[in-house]
């Protein structure tokens, strides 16, 4: 059963690989690079920030830098306990891939960071957005992020499976978490009402009738 998931693995990868275009190569590395996730993040943020005002925007902003910190943490150990080279590192496939882009210096694969990251952003994010559009919306840029490492050929697909369980369970944890702090601490600070004029300048008026 193992073996023949990995021959899955490998033929999905070479499939997806050899389906290329200079076009193709320019978008997916461009997706590849941390860089173009900031308008993601960015408008993550801000909505973020009309949701549950500026004490909820730096709240979240000191979690998903946790998250973030963590999803890596995790990933690096993985990466060290399995010990799957990537598939440029292994000597019968290299010859068969095409390789675009700029290669990652650490040998191991398993599992994606990119995934993790992305998979872990997107599901956290949409957690806390509580938006009808944000799950679909951020699950398919993370999808993108997790399917341009097989394309660009520095990964297995099941590298990016794994990254992106491994970043979406982080984030329900994390979201869990969020759901135990009170939400006096991130809540929007309430607008104090204000008394009509009419009733402040009436009031001293009645009370000297009296």
């Amino acid at each position: 059963m193992l073996d023949l998931l990995r021959q899955l693995d490998v033929q999905v990868l070479l499939s997806v690989n050899n389906c290329n275009s200079p076009v193709w190569d320019s978008i997916m590395s461009s997706i590849s690079q941390e860089w173009t996730w900031v308008p993601v993040i960015g408008s993550i943020l801000w909505l973020l920030q009309l949701r549950h005002g500026w004490r909820g925007l730096v709240l979240g902003v000191l979690c998903t830098a946790a998250l973030y910190g963590t999803t890596l943490a995790g990933v690096k150990t993985i990466k060290h306990s399995v010990e799957r080279l990537r598939p440029f590192n292994q000597s019968e496939l290299a010859p068969l891939l095409h390789l675009p882009a700029d290669l990652p210096h650490s040998a191991y694969g398993f599992v994606s960071t990119h995934s993790a990251a992305a998979f872990a952003f997107a599901v956290f994010g949409a957690l806390l957005l509580h938006r009808r559009w944000s799950m679909p919306a951020l699950l398919i840029w993370a999808s993108a992020v997790a399917y341009s490492r097989v394309y660009l050929g520095v990964h297995f697909p099941g590298d990016v499976i794994g990254g992106a369980l491994w970043g979406s369970a982080l984030a329900g944890i994390a979201y869990a978490l969020w759901r135990l702090i009170p939400e006096r601490w991130y809540g929007r600070m309430p607008v104090p009402s204000r008394a009509p004029t009419g009733a402040l300048a009436g009031a001293p008026i009645n009370a000297a009738a009296h």
